[in-house]
């Protein structure tokens, strides 16, 4: 499976989106960059994982948010087959998941293709997003 691996997946992105997809939160939090910094460079002293999660997660969760690429997971010898042998992705066939050929664990229900009752609902008057006047000429091949 390691075969064909895009070098350009930002692994530090994957650790960030699992841990935010558990805690609900992003894994560096703070009022402002500064803070947010800080909070990456000590994040031996600083993150934190809810209490209940799985070990597996967050052995792996530590892992993929090694400050130094050079020592993260999926950029050592064993390359992304390290991810694919944690014991956090034992439970997954990761062949049949490549052939296509797996039932996903949560299928939820849609009833068309319109359907948008498996989001949150929120005020779209709330968000105003003002109107960029600066140079269109940048999006002119967008």
């Amino acid at each position: 499976m390691s075969k064909g691996y895009d070098k350009s997946v930002d692994l530090w992105a994957l650790g960030c989106l699992m841990y935010e997809l558990y805690a609900q939160k992003t894994p560096f939090a703070a009022d402002n960059n500064a803070k947010i910094f800080k909070n990456i460079v000590s994040s031996k002293n600083t993150l934190k994982f809810p209490p209940r999660m799985d070990p597996h997660q967050v052995s792996l969760i530590r892992k993929l948010l090694q400050q130094n690429p050079a020592f993260r997971i999926g950029n050592l010898s064993g390359g992304v087959q390290d991810i694919i042998d944690e014991p956090f992705f034992s439970s997954i066939d990761f062949e049949a998941l490549k052939r296509k050929d797996t039932t996903a664990p949560f299928v939820p229900l849609i009833v068309d293709e319109l359907d948008s009752s498996n989001f949150d609902m929120f005020d779209n008057d709330v968000i105003e997003v003002p109107q960029y006047r600066g140079d269109q000429t940048v999006f002119k091949d967008f």
